[in-house]
């Protein structure tokens, strides 16, 4: 079905999304024992329109 290399490419990616996922976790559970923050608070900061998402544009504002 798939030739060698595609196969070797496809587990790579596997693998790289694997590694990213397991860092978000990682970060996620490092900021839910910070005894200050509030995630909800931290949403209504970004999502400055208020209508209940976020927005890429919402998102990129809010780094700058």
């Amino acid at each position: 079905m798939f030739n060698h290399e595609t196969e070797i490419r496809f587990h790579r990616l596997l693998l790289a999304l694997a590694k990213f996922e397991r860092n978000i976790e990682l970060m996620r559970q490092k900021l839910a024992k910070e005894y200050n923050f509030e995630p909800f608070a931290a949403f209504q900061r970004i999502d400055r329109d208020c209508n209940g998402f976020i927005t890429k544009e919402e998102l990129i504002d809010f780094l700058k």
